[in-house]
């Protein structure tokens, strides 16, 4: 199962899905500049905490570069996954009723769900 990350995790991880390659600490921080006003150790703090869950590769040289572990579409896949666990029991019946608010008839959504499982 896919280790979850906070929201500044998760800002890091996008500037380096991004960039789809290896990437140094200070080029994310070059790339986050223009969101965020990070000291170079909190954003170090960041890139352990993201090592050590897993989700990126740090390649130690004179100076560190990292790598994402897993793409972005996986770590959606599995948050979702582990939402709809969570949240609605492993039922998708009950996660897409939830995220329609009641503008599916019955009917409607066993036609969703039909569609949805024969792809």
């Amino acid at each position: 199962m896919v280790n979850s990350m906070s929201e500044s995790e998760y800002e890091v991880m996008e500037v380096i899905w991004s960039q789809n390659r290896e990437i140094t600490p200070g080029e994310v921080l070059d790339l986050l500049s223009t969101k965020k006003d990070w000291k170079y150790s909190t954003l170090r703090t960041f890139l352990a905490r993201l090592t050590e869950k897993g989700l990126l590769e740090c390649n130690k040289g004179r100076v560190n570069s990292y790598r994402a572990i897993i793409s972005e579409e996986e770590y959606r896949k599995g948050e979702t996954k582990k939402f709809m666990e969570n949240v609605h029991k492993g039922s998708l019946k009950s996660m897409l009723a939830s995220l329609c608010e009641n503008d599916l008839s019955d009917e409607k959504l066993e036609h969703l769900l039909k569609e949805i499982e024969q792809q």
